[in-house]
C-alpha cells in the first residue's frame, strides 16, 4: 500500500508541466516598460523588459516581470542607467500578463545577473 502511495505522488509530479528556464547572454535593457498598475486608462498587471538581443519571436523579445518585484525593477534601472551589460533567465508558457497597457506576454522574467 505504501509503494502504491510513493508510485501515485510520483506519476502526479511528472505528469505535471514544468517549463525550463531559458538563458541569455550580454544583453543591455532596449526599453523598460513600467506604468501604473491603477490607471483608468490602459490597465497593466506586471511590467515589461526588452533587451538587445532576441529572446524569442512568438514574445516579440518582451519578458514580463511581477507587479510585486521590486528587486528586479530596482537592478534594472541600474543596469539601465549604468548602460551595463547583464545576463537574463525568463521561463516560457507561465500565467499570462497584460503589459504596457494592451499587450499579454507569457514569458516570466525570473533573474538578472
Amino acid at each position: 500500500m505504501k509503494t502504491l502511495k510513493i508510485l501515485s505522488i510520483l506519476i502526479a509530479f511528472s505528469s505535471t508541466a514544468v517549463s525550463a528556464a531559458n538563458l541569455v547572454t550580454n544583453v543591455k535593457v532596449s526599453t523598460l516598460y513600467v506604468q501604473s498598475l491603477n490607471s483608468s486608462g490602459f490597465v497593466s498587471n506586471a511590467h515589461a523588459l526588452i533587451v538587445t538581443k532576441a529572446i524569442d519571436d512568438s514574445c516579440n523579445s518582451r519578458t514580463y516581470i511581477e507587479a510585486e518585484d521590486v528587486a528586479l525593477m530596482n537592478t534594472l534601472l541600474a543596469y539601465k542607467l549604468a548602460n551595463k551589460e547583464f545576463n537574463v533567465m525568463y521561463e516560457l508558457n507561465q500565467s499570462s500578463k497584460t503589459i504596457a497597457g494592451h499587450l499579454t506576454s507569457n514569458y516570466k522574467l525570473m533573474s538578472i545577473f
